[in-house]
């Protein structure tokens, strides 16, 4: 039997098989080839393959994350702030040298000051410092004894009288300020590593993240949002 369909006047017009039934309304879908549909539901099929679902992804703020999805952030923003934030803890690092010298009395000498520190919870890490120095009418410089580590113990001075640059001969003095030295060496450490344990705390992150109006997926992702 061939397929077709009467007309209100009653004549009969067979189907092309080689055409599409238009089952849908007209300028719904569009089809390159013609296609022979047997039902609607062969329509909706083809429609569907030809016109596949795209995921839509839910861009939100970081205080609509579930606690879980904040865990996930909060990674994401620690390891970026590792690679790019290591200049942020110099700074603080030199500002509080700075502030150390001052309540010690050490006068710096032609901005002529340092601070080194390796602050990776490794044998030998630790923090200390470098540069020239004015202290009690000698001028002291302080330089590294190896860059191998950096603490306390890695910095070695030459100490000459202020006025006639001869070298300090007394060990008292020497002693003093190798205590002065090693005691600003400790408190930088303990500034740095307080600082980095801040910087990875929740409170910090939350904030740095809000401040900067990150966006996220629901699972906490950062790289679709």
């Amino acid at each position: 039997m061939v397929a077709g369909h009467k007309t209100p006047d009653g004549k009969f017009h067979p189907h092309n098989k080689n055409k599409a039934i238009n089952l849908t309304k007209k300028g719904s879908v569009r089809f390159d080839t013609p296609v022979d549909f047997k039902n609607a539901r062969d329509l909706i099929n083809h429609k569907t393959k030809a016109h596949p679902t795209q995921k839509v992804t839910d861009i939100v703020s970081f205080d609509e994350l579930d606690e879980s999805a904040k865990d996930r952030a909060r990674e994401w923003f620690k390891e970026g702030h590792r690679e790019w934030d290591g200049g942020y803890l110099e700074d603080l690092l030199q500002q509080q040298l700075e502030y150390e010298l001052e309540e010690n009395k050490i006068e710096v000498i032609n901005r002529d000051a340092k601070v080194r520190y390796s602050l990776g919870y490794s044998q030998g890490d630790g923090a200390s410092f470098r540069g020239k120095f004015l202290w009690k009418g000698h001028v002291v410089t302080v330089e590294p004894t190896t860059n191998q580590y950096v603490h306390e113990n890695t910095m070695g001075y030459t100490m000459t009288d202020e006025e006639t640059g001869e070298e300090n001969g007394s060990i008292k003095l020497d002693e003093q300020f190798d205590e002065i030295a090693k005691k600003i060496s400790k408190n930088l450490e303990k500034y740095g590593y307080d600082e980095l344990r801040y910087q990875e705390g929740d409170e910090y992150v939350d904030d740095a993240i809000e401040s900067n109006e990150y966006t996220f997926d629901r699972d906490g992702n950062r790289e679709n949002a």
